[in-house]
């Protein structure tokens, strides 16, 4: 992808990063559709794929990724578990 295909988003942020600090407008990305691939390496014969599988839907429920996801009181960064397979 290349920036021309994420839509923008403008906010006040601080200008450092570091909260209480001087704001400015931004333009930061937003990504509406997005898919990603995971290879996970268990160790541990106590952590079936059932736990495994109910661990990572419930963070995409729950915590997310990116900016303003749910874990930090935002709504974005979302995901749906798509498929688990064992090698």
């Amino acid at each position: 992808m290349t920036l021309d295909d994420f839509d923008g988003e403008w906010l006040f942020l601080d200008a450092t990063g570091k909260a209480g600090g001087t704001r400015v407008k931004r333009c930061m990305p937003r990504i509406l559709n997005w898919w990603a691939d995971a290879t996970l390496y268990v160790v541990d014969e106590i952590l079936t794929k059932a736990v495994l599988t109910s661990a990572i839907s419930n963070a995409g429920l729950l915590v997310g990724v990116g900016r303003f996801r749910p874990e930090k009181g935002g709504f974005y960064g979302r995901y749906r578990l798509a498929t688990v397979v064992e090698a």
